[in-house]
C-alpha cells in the first residue's frame, strides 16, 4: 500500500468534497461505512485521494459513486471527474454482442418427445371423432 500524504490535483478535488459533504452531513467515517456495508479504511482512502489502494478501476469507481451518493454528492459526476484524471477507461470497450457461441447440437430426445408428443395428441382426436361421431361405444 502507498501512502502518499496529500493528493493533488482531481484526486484532491474528489477527496476534499467527499470529506467536506460526509462531514456536512454529520456522518462519521464508522457509519458511513457501515451505511455503504464497507470497510473504513476504503472511505478512509477515498478521503484521503489514494485511490490506487482501492483495488482495479471497476472497484474505485463504484466507491466513488456510492460514497458520493450517500453524503448527497453528485456520485456520477465525481466519477467522471476520477475517470478524466486517472487516464480515461484504460483501454477499448469490448463488444459483447459478438461473443463467440458453441455450436448447437441437436437434442435426440428432444425430436422423439415432440414425435411421441403428436401421436399421442393424434390418437386422442381420433378416439374423440369415433366418439362423437357414434362409431365407439355403440
Amino acid at each position: 500500500m502507498t501512502t502518499s500524504s496529500s493528493p493533488s490535483g482531481p484526486a484532491s478535488a474528489i477527496s476534499t468534497r467527499l470529506r467536506a459533504a460526509r462531514e456536512a452531513s454529520g456522518l462519521s467515517i464508522e457509519l458511513a461505512a457501515d451505511r455503504l456495508h464497507c470497510d473504513t479504511r476504503v472511505l478512509s482512502a477515498l478521503e484521503a485521494g489514494q485511490f490506487d489502494e482501492l483495488g482495479a478501476r471497476v472497484f474505485v469507481r463504484g466507491h466513488i459513486r456510492r460514497y458520493a451518493d450517500l453524503v448527497g454528492e453528485n456520485g456520477l459526476e465525481l466519477v467522471d471527474l476520477w475517470s478524466n484524471q486517472s487516464g480515461g477507461e484504460g483501454g477499448q470497450v469490448p463488444d459483447l454482442t459478438r461473443i463467440a457461441q458453441a455450436p448447437r447440437r441437436t437434442d435426440p430426445s428432444r425430436l422423439r418427445n415432440a414425435a411421441i408428443a403428436a401421436g399421442v395428441a393424434t390418437l386422442l382426436a381420433v378416439i374423440a371423432w369415433l366418439i362423437l361421431s357414434g362409431r365407439l361405444g355403440s
